[in-house]
């Protein structure tokens, strides 16, 4: 990935192109033929609004071997009758928005309707938090496929983050349970972010808010993330510059 987009964050030399990620093949939905549909798994989505989906179950074959479908009472929109029991996997923290995009992606391969435009800077940060949402996701329901192609996505995104530190703290935290500290996500945020900081005439990393009680990224809390990130410099440096791939940074 060339430094050319990166001085279209800037202002200088603008060559303003939507993103859409490429790097890798989406996990499109299975082709059936004609007349058969796929099985598919009933999921009620958030506990407030208990919103239910059809989802074809070869999108949860991992999540339905650990978790198991129950009855679950849900309101009727006429007040007059009764509640009906839905048997079906309950999410009741996901984020319904969340949801929505992996539905999106079940029938596309994407996972955000649009592509996203750089030259807006607060709407690049807004998808790099739906690609984040989704890797949070993906974790939930144990979709390896999902994860991916939210990394993925990110990777693509990241030049045109201005402060790619914002992300550090969800995605250490959203991985904090995964069997090896080293989740790709982690390792992509870390070499986004030395692509941004390590090299003669970057910026420093910045450790905290860029506007205190405005900004939502808060200081870097993981001792973790330092210890990549030198390790990363001291291996890549002194000029770290923009992976082509995911493969080009995961190990």
């Amino acid at each position: 990935m060339s430094t050319t987009p990166l001085q279209g964050v800037d202002g200088t030399n603008s060559i303003i192109r939507p993103v859409t990620p490429t790097k890798t093949r989406p996990a499109r939905s299975p082709t059936y033929s004609c007349g058969t549909l796929p099985k598919t798994v009933t999921v009620i989505v958030d506990e407030r609004s208990q919103a239910v989906f059809e989802i074809p179950e070869t999108h949860l074959v991992h999540l339905l071997n650990t978790t198991s479908p129950e009855t679950v009472s849900i309101a009727s929109r006429d007040t007059t009758q009764p509640a009906k029991p839905i048997r079906a996997l309950y999410l009741r923290t996901t984020n319904l928005a969340a949801f929505t995009d992996f539905l999106h992606w079940t029938k596309t391969g994407h996972i955000l309707p649009h592509a996203t435009p750089t030259d807006t800077p607060w709407l690049v940060e807004h998808h790099a938090r739906r690609y984040l949402d989704a890797l949070h996701l993906g974790i939930t329901l144990h979709s390896i496929p999902y994860q991916s192609l939210a990394i993925t996505s990110l990777l693509d995104l990241g030049p045109y983050i201005p402060y790619p530190e914002d992300l550090v703290n969800p995605i250490f935290s959203s991985t904090a349970h995964f069997h090896s500290r080293d989740h790709p996500a982690r390792q992509v945020i870390v070499a986004i972010i030395a692509a941004k900081t390590c090299g003669a005439g970057k910026r420093r990393v910045r450790h905290g808010p860029r506007d205190r009680n405005v900004e939502r990224g808060d200081r870097i809390e993981s001792g973790t993330f330092w210890k990549m990130y030198d390790a990363f410099v001291e291996e890549r440096g002194p000029e770290c510059g923009w992976p082509g791939c995911v493969e080009e940074v995961v190990r």
